[in-house]
């Protein structure tokens, strides 16, 4: 019987997930219960990895097989609590940096800072100014160095590094004049990649990247909001509130096409990219 209430079916706190992810894509997970995390005063009544440091295996969805292995210290409690459960080891030390993003757009193939729509000097979701000279040390901190660029190593590397198997996507897309028929005289057909690119291929016309082969053809996938042939529409493209039911007022439709792709060559594995010497990162707009 102690067995059956020992851990309490009704508990409003979800459970943990930590996510792997490459790119874009969430390739593995594993799922904690929260209780396991739980910090008490009391050592008999924490969980079992609170505050202590464990290895989790992260499945890959859908399927048993490891996609990786994690080693890391979690807690779950107050903050008035954590100093009592992550001490740091003795003779280490803790480094906290100060960060700001310098911003620049091209206007007429010149990079400059005039009609920027965002501070020259901000954070990163661009909507606060923070100038270098805005910086000061919090009491009991001083600056040890002065400011340096950073550059992202992750940016080296291609978003599908370490992967083995990749799903292309690729949206076709009609538009039409208000009164007129799908398909007509009267509609255009337009294509899409995944983060909505206008000048993306057809799926015909999508080559298969060295050291891959493809996995099948391609189909429409039809395991989401969409009718029975895979569209979804909306009144027009620039809004993209698509429905899976067609209305009259619909100008435009889109379906998404997958084809799936394996690696071949374990020699491309870990494919890297050229970056910017001087930490630049580039955007078509601001936004993206």
């Amino acid at each position: 019987k102690l067995e059956d209430i020992c851990i309490e079916p009704q508990l409003g706190i979800p459970d943990v997930f930590i996510w792997m992810i490459t790119g874009t894509k969430r390739v593995a997970y594993v799922r904690i219960p929260i209780n396991d995390l739980m910090y008490s005063k009391s050592k008999f009544k924490r969980g079992k990895h609170c505050g202590t440091t464990g290895s989790f295996f992260l499945k890959i969805p859908r399927e048993d097989t490891i996609g990786a292995h994690l080693t890391i210290s979690l807690w779950f409690g107050k903050f008035e609590d954590v100093t009592e459960t992550f001490k740091p080891p003795r003779g280490s030390e803790v480094i906290v940096y100060a960060e700001t993003y310098e911003n620049q757009m091209s206007v007429l193939g010149s990079w400059t800072t005039k009609l920027l729509p965002r501070p020259v000097f901000s954070d990163s979701t661009g909507k606060h100014s923070l100038p270098l000279d805005s910086f000061e040390a919090p009491e009991g901190w001083t600056f040890v160095e002065d400011w340096f660029i950073s550059i992202d190593r992750s940016l080296t590397y291609d978003n599908e590094s370490g992967l083995r198997e990749v799903t292309d996507v690729v949206y076709e897309g009609e538009t039409r004049i208000p009164g007129t028929a799908w398909g007509g005289n009267f509609s255009t057909t337009w294509w899409q990649d995944i983060k909505g690119n206008a000048d993306a291929p057809s799926k015909d016309q999508v080559e298969c990247p060295e050291g891959w082969q493809w996995i099948g053809d391609w189909t429409v996938d039809t395991n989401r909001a969409v009718d029975a042939l895979g569209w979804e529409f909306a009144m027009d493209t620039n809004v993209g509130n698509y429905s899976p039911i067609e209305r009259s007022y619909h100008l435009s439709r889109r379906k998404k096409w997958i084809r799936t792709r394996e690696r071949v060559s374990d020699a491309t594995l870990i494919k890297k990219r050229d970056i910017d010497p001087d930490g630049w990162e580039y955007s078509k707009i601001f936004t993206i």
